[in-house]
């Protein structure tokens, strides 16, 4: 015989603690100092940019009632609600500050809405670093500025060549141009002389 008072039937208010149980990468631990129930920060390097991860809620009344929830701020717009599961994956992170936060439930929806969160950072491969597009950039940059001093200086040499080359031509003109001139007086005065021989002659 079971007797009980139906205004003392109340949901369960525990809110339960939420554990990591192991954060991993195909299989392998990645936290080997420490227990992870602490972990408060992980950091992953390009190509490695990928984990799996277990949590649970720790409300031991009904527990395959609990509920589970994450997600990765930065990463994520809302929360992966994935009921009863306790696992969760992240691959191909790009570079980046990420939290991991996990939450769950009780068996009457009673959520510890605090729950865990975990501070993720991402090395993201070093050609996607700010400073390798500073550096392009500067290269690039350089490169140009170089391109066009190199470009002006080849044109003003050009262009020195090209009124030297004027130059000498212009010379070489006046200096024929001179030798007409004394030609032509020559020839002149040779037939100044001619009409002054054949006066002298008649």
């Amino acid at each position: 015989v079971t007797s009980f008072y139906p205004d003392q039937i109340v949901d369960n208010p525990y809110l339960p603690d939420i554990t990591l149980q192991a954060i991993t990468q195909m299989g392998t631990p990645l936290v080997l100092d420490q227990d992870e129930a602490y972990l408060k920060e992980l950091t992953l390097r390009w190509p490695n940019n990928f984990f799996d991860f277990e949590f649970a809620a720790l409300s031991y009344y009904q527990a395959e009632q609990n509920q589970h929830a994450y997600m990765l701020e930065n990463f994520d717009d809302d929360w992966n609600m994935i009921g009863n599961q306790r696992n969760g994956r992240y691959t191909n992170l790009p570079g980046g500050t990420y939290t991991l936060r996990i939450k769950g439930g009780n068996n009457d929806g009673f959520w510890n809405e605090v729950g865990k969160s975990i501070l993720i950072n991402v090395v993201p491969p070093f050609w996607q670093n700010p400073w390798i597009f500073v550096s392009v950039g500067f290269v690039v940059l350089a490169s140009a500025v170089l391109g066009y001093r190199y470009r002006v200086h080849s044109l003003k040499s050009r262009a020195t060549e090209l009124e030297a080359q004027i130059e000498n031509r212009t010379n070489e003109i006046d200096a024929h141009r001179k030798e007409i001139e004394a030609l032509y007086k020559a020839d002149e005065d040779l037939y100044r002389h001619l009409e002054l021989d054949q006066v002298l002659q008649a």
